[in-house]
């Protein structure tokens, strides 16, 4: 079986340091992390698509809807982490999983589908 293969968007050095270390302990590929939209549309350009996507909605002032609405266009699962609550989304997204921060991994995967067998 092949690892999943997660994108993770954060700008914030540390979080983003945990994350990624949480989910390679749990068997999943991470790429990224990325601290802004840009340079992941860029990957998505030129790489195939990941099997879902942790993206923090505010990077750095700038908001992660356009990166998340390309991923959803491609039939990528995505969840949304913020220091906000979920209201503060757009009303489009109402079907995605909205996590607040700090988050804890196992609900990251279950949100993903990848379930609580991917967990240390």
């Amino acid at each position: 079986m092949t690892a999943p293969r997660i994108m993770l968007v954060e700008d914030e050095f540390l979080i983003a340091h945990a994350v990624r270390k949480m989910l390679e302990s749990s068997g999943i590929v991470v790429i990224g992390p990325y601290p802004a939209v840009r340079p992941a549309l860029d990957w998505l350009d030129n790489e195939p698509r990941p099997d879902g996507a942790i993206l923090d909605v505010n990077l750095a002032e700038q908001r992660v809807f356009s990166l998340a609405d390309r991923l959803l266009e491609l039939g990528v699962r995505i969840v949304f982490t913020t220091g906000y609550d979920a209201s503060s989304l757009p009303a489009r997204y109402a079907g995605v999983t909205c996590l607040q921060k700090p988050v804890r991994i196992a609900r990251v995967l279950e949100a993903l589908g990848l379930g609580s067998s991917m967990s240390p």
